[in-house]
């Protein structure tokens, strides 16, 4: 897991990620929350989709929110600025 995180990081500090301007730290929901730690434990929207009982669709829109909330633009930058940030943190 140490090694998988530290591949995060270093693709997270060569991505561009600016912070929304109107970006609280807080403000995740509780499914973008859960959607986020699906993510970091690397599994497809397929995936997540059966584990939180939605379709892949809802998990592709859930995650272009966190994408606009976050300033990100990929999936590695996402789960970087996330443990960055301590966002997932209830």
């Amino acid at each position: 897991m140490k090694s998988f995180l530290s591949l995060i990081w270093m693709a997270y500090s060569t991505t561009w990620c600016a912070v929304a301007p109107n970006f609280k730290k807080n403000s995740l929901s509780p499914r973008e929350k859960a959607i986020a730690k699906l993510v970091a434990q690397g599994l497809p929207n397929k995936l997540i989709g059966i584990n939180l009982d939605i379709s892949p669709w809802t998990v592709a829109t859930h995650l272009r929110r966190i994408f606009v909330k976050l300033g990100v633009t990929s999936r590695t930058a996402m789960i970087a600025r996330v443990f960055k940030e301590n966002l997932l943190k209830e």
